[in-house]
């Protein structure tokens, strides 16, 4: 074989490389307990499958939280339609819902005022009972 001048790597052993993943895990489920108690809860054993406790005590708090905020927005919006002609109260709700439609998924992203303004617009006459037509 021809040697090209670069130190080879040594390969890990087996007990090497199970030692690496012990002190991996032992981090992530540090980060992920850091996590948990801001977000969702720690009532899970050290040793539980890292995807059950992302699932069941990190993606169901946050899930339940964004449902939350699904439903005050449809109530904000619903109280809304009770009021003709469209006072404050209407206009912040269609405000509100315009922002989050325009922001759903784009988290961190920068949202064109305009677009935000456009959405409103199109919320107001939804509850007024105009068509909206699209194009």
């Amino acid at each position: 074989m021809k040697r090209t001048g670069r130190p080879t790597k040594r390969r890990a052993t087996p007990e090497e490389r199970l030692k690496q993943l012990e002190l991996e895990r032992k981090d992530v489920v540090r980060v992920l307990r850091d996590l948990c108690a801001d977000f969702g809860d720690n009532d899970w054993p050290s040793n539980l499958h890292l995807g059950d406790a992302l699932d069941k005590h990190l993606g169901n708090a946050l899930y339940e939280e964004q449902k939350e905020r699904v439903a005050e927005s449809n109530r904000r919006l619903a109280e809304a339609r009770t009021t003709k002609p469209l006072g404050s109260q209407a206009r912040a709700a269609c405000l509100s819902m315009a922002l989050q439609w325009a922001t759903f998924g784009n988290q961190g992203c920068s949202v064109d005022p305009p677009r935000i303004v456009a959405a409103a617009q199109v919320f107001e006459g939804y509850l007024r009972g105009d068509q909206h037509k699209a194009g």
